[in-house]
């Protein structure tokens, strides 16, 4: 396994930790996973997620700039253009 592909499986373990963290209502630490995993390796779900985590605490312009970011990343990522 080549360093980009150890630093994605990294950032999408956090990310994960990040969603459990998420869907538990634990909304401070699913934003510090979610910020981890994409120091490490930006991914467009990750942006997305963080975007929903955001718009859950009324911090609608941070929200609106990482959907924005996962559309740059992968523009037939669908989330983000609801989200």
């Amino acid at each position: 396994m080549n360093e980009e592909e150890v630093q994605r499986q990294e950032a999408e373990i956090l990310r994960h930790k990040g969603h459990k963290h998420h869907m538990a209502g634990e909304l401070a630490d699913a934003i510090l996973f979610y910020e981890k995993s994409i120091a490490i390796y930006p991914l467009a779900e990750t942006y997305t997620l963080l975007g929903w985590v955001y718009s859950m605490i009324d911090l609608y312009d941070k929200a609106e700039a990482m959907c924005q970011e996962a559309i740059k990343l992968d523009p037939s990522l669908g989330n983000p253009y609801n989200d």
